[in-house]
């Protein structure tokens, strides 16, 4: 039995490709990647009343996310114009797309995951062109988003899958509107496999 233990370094997408977790620069991963790991990756380590998912986190965001709040949380301090801080949002938990969502308290005790997700971040910004480091205001944002018990709401065990379809076309759609690519036909090619 060999004692390689290379192939564990690698993830299998979506597309078909691999993410390299010791070379993600030189890996081929795709929006579509992102945003089926993000519809599939729940919040608070899934043990919330109502699950949610971090593609839902970052929908919500950024649905909510007026220039008001923008300028409020520094945005124009930073020099960042507000679509690119709108951008910085929508991309800044796709690391967790592949290498799960971990709790702060517990992600600093693992130097090693903090530095895949710091290599994944990076390698998305020089891809797709958004701004990393994140500026202040999206950290800022981020930790206003905790969980917020609504009992009006029925127990179910997972988002239904309409409204995370839903969210996955949105979710390109506002990468498109933002960048000027134009990925929706990767986007109807993941929602006729839901």
């Amino acid at each position: 039995r060999s004692s390689d233990l290379s192939c564990y370094s690698k993830i299998h997408l979506f597309s078909l490709n691999y993410l390299h977790l010791n070379d993600v620069e030189n890996s081929n991963f795709t929006i579509s990647d992102i945003v089926i790991g993000l519809a599939r990756e729940q919040r608070f380590t899934g043990q919330s009343f109502h699950p949610k998912s971090v593609l839902s986190h970052i929908i919500d965001g950024y649905e909510k996310l007026t220039y008001e709040k923008f300028k409020r949380l520094g945005g124009e301090k930073s020099g960042d114009g507000f679509n690119d801080f709108l951008f910085q949002w929508l991309m800044h938990d796709i690391a967790e797309a592949f290498i799960k969502d971990i709790p702060q308290p517990i992600k600093k005790n693992f130097p090693s995951y903090e530095k895949v997700e710091e290599r994944i971040l990076k390698a998305a910004s020089k891809k797709y062109g958004f701004k990393y480091p994140f500026s202040t205001g999206i950290i800022v944002l981020d930790n206003e988003d905790k969980e917020v018990p609504q009992e009006d709401k029925p127990f179910i065990i997972n988002e239904p899958e309409k409204e995370m379809a839903e969210k996955i076309r949105l979710f390109i759609e506002i990468f498109d509107n933002l960048t000027g690519w134009h990925f929706m036909d990767e986007s109807a090619q993941i929602l006729k496999q839901l």
